[in-house]
């Protein structure tokens, strides 16, 4: 069994594999703010990185939008991590640690890494830019598993990736004078608003800037695509299991508002009827106070998430990608992995890696549906309807009722369906359907993990929700033969070759023997037909194309749901 102490112990090895041959400083490179200098990383049997870690792009006050942090003098030593945004699991204002194995979280978190390949090119490199995902609540740039070094070096492109501001420092909202809203995602405009500026000092180009993120990071991405105030500041879109069109992807100023009396009473602020008194007591309390209460809230008190009707997001996301509202000639990659909400179910049951689920009967799977969608239907979804339609259309398809992997999987892609397939898949469609003349690729990553994501139960074949992370980021290669097999490696450096020929060109070339061809099918005159998701298989030697595979599910049975007007 995978521990969550393996993992500690994985991401050691992964570090001291990493920096062990690092011994060379990295040339000083001059940025808008000042000097840096970072370190040399080796990676085995490919091109050196240059690699700095913990630049600044920002500060920011409390509550309040980034700005230019001040200008520095002398050398800015990047070779180290710096402070994580504050969030649950980490501890707060304690200093970091420069390794894998120890985080500490700041109010001072506004930072930056680069991985950019040490040989010079003939030309400026494209960029790809990560979002972390972690639910808008955890999560940091600084982890192995996005370490960009690998991406870079076989990619050949300028990797950067980002912090931004989490849970209630993130996204509280207290009218606009107050608390203004979106404040995490005003972050990643800042980040890329810096890309800009000193992409090219790493060899990378402005001009070929490549957003990519996974799960909170793709709603983020999404949620960019849409928001006039990135206009200009990317090229390219990869979005990972996540769409800002998702019921947990964004909400209205009403409901935020009631989101923040929720903070309000959890921390123990006065209950009045002033926003304005809330906030002022919010505003004192301490991060420790703060990043506990937002894991507390649950769905039905509209937790913490992005704001539209706002300056960022102006339109309902779903209003804007089906009126055309959204940043044109986006080329667009995007797909999900097979069992989305598996780990959704686990939690719900308390499941652990080793345990079934094996008393969960149809009775009892309906029951359990009907809580969670009634549930959703009220504060988060006015349009799922009835319930019952959603449970028999899930339920139906377990045609053996004492198996209960069967039961469980039915559950599961019922939830995974609902908050992450079909938003992300949907996204994609109803975007392509008013911009046909870019370019679009979706994929559905099958191939099991031999490091489970946390919260994947026990299953034959599962593909829970994140496991596409560490290919992405090269870990299979980097610990081939320690934990991960050949297989897998050979699956992260197709997808590392995948996402940045994208980067590159927009097209993700072949995998393997397969030619990942576009999502949707064109006429003659280069317009793309009525819009149902195409996509490639992502596993290992056994690459395809799959047609049809969500018309029934997503098309069908969840656009009129959660495509509503």
């Amino acid at each position: 069994m995978i521990t969550a102490k393996t993992v500690a112990i994985l991401a050691f090895i992964f570090y001291c594999h990493a920096v062990a041959a690092s011994v060379k400083p990295s040339p000083i490179v001059q940025l808008s703010g000042g000097k840096v200098q970072g370190v040399v990383v080796d990676v085995e049997n490919e091109q050196s990185v240059n690699v700095f870690h913990g630049i600044r792009y920002a500060r920011a006050d409390r509550f309040a939008k980034p700005k230019l942090p001040e200008p520095w003098s002398g050398v800015y030593n990047a070779t180290q991590f710096q402070f994580a945004c504050p969030q649950p699991g980490i501890p707060y204002g304690q200093h970091p640690v420069g390794g894998y194995m120890a985080q500490a979280t700041n109010e001072d978190c506004l930072f930056v890494s680069v991985f950019a390949p040490a040989k010079p090119a003939g030309k400026l490199r494209p960029v790809m830019v990560w979002i972390h995902g972690g639910g808008f609540l955890i999560g940091s740039e600084f982890t192995f598993t996005n370490d960009g070094k690998m991406l870079a070096s076989l990619g050949d492109v300028v990797v950067v990736t980002i912090n931004y501001r989490l849970g209630v420092l993130g996204l509280l909202y207290g009218g606009d004078d107050l608390v203004p809203p979106n404040l995490g995602l005003y972050d990643q405009i800042f980040a890329l608003k810096w890309v800009q500026a000193n992409a090219a000092a790493f060899g990378g180009d402005p001009k070929q800037v490549t957003i990519f993120g996974e799960s909170a990071g793709s709603m983020s991405v999404g949620s960019l695509v849409l928001s006039p105030l990135a206009n200009g500041l990317f090229h390219r879109a990869i979005m990972q299991s996540g769409a800002p069109t998702s019921a947990v992807g964004s909400q209205s100023k009403a409901d935020s508002l009631k989101a923040t009396q929720v903070v309000a009473r959890r921390l123990n602020c006065p209950n009045t009827d002033s926003i304005a008194h809330s906030i002022a007591c919010i505003r004192d309390k301490t991060v420790p106070e703060l990043t506990a209460v937002a894991t507390a809230m649950t769905d039905a008190e509209l937790a913490l998430r992005p704001t539209h009707e706002t300056e960022l997001l102006p339109l309902r996301p779903v209003q804007a990608v089906k009126t055309g509202k959204f940043n044109r000639d986006i080329d667009l990659l995007f797909g999900v992995v097979n069992d989305e909400g598996m780990s959704v179910f686990a939690n719900m049951f308390n499941l652990t890696r080793n345990s079934t689920s094996a008393d969960l009967s149809l009775e009892k799977a309906r029951l359990v549906m009907n809580l969670v969608f009634s549930t959703l239907s009220g504060p988060l979804d006015s349009h799922l309807g009835n319930t019952t339609e959603i449970i028999d259309f899930y339920l139906k398809a377990v045609r053996n009722a004492s198996d209960p992997f069967a039961v469980r999987k039915a559950v599961s892609d019922a939830f995974g369906d609902y908050y992450l397939v079909c938003p992300t898949i949907l996204f994609g469609e109803e975007i392509a359907r008013q911009q046909p003349k870019t370019r679009y690729y979706s994929y559905r990553l099958v191939q099991p993990s031999s490091v489970p994501a946390f919260g994947c139960p026990a299953g034959e074949g599962v593909v829970c929700h994140a496991i596409d992370v560490p290919p992405t980021f090269g870990v299979p290669i980097e610990l081939q033969g320690i934990v991960y097999t050949d297989e897998e490696a050979t699956l992260s450096r197709d997808m590392i070759r995948a996402w940045t020929n994208f980067a590159k060109c927009g097209h993700p070339g072949t995998v393997g023997s397969v030619e990942w061809k576009e999502a949707f099918s064109r006429s003659a005159d280069g317009t793309l037909s009525a819009p149902a998701t195409s996509y490639i298989e992502l596993n290992a030697h056994k690459y395809r194309m799959v047609d049809g595979r969500y018309k029934a599910n997503c098309d069908a049975f969840w656009k009129p749901r959660i495509f509503a007007d």
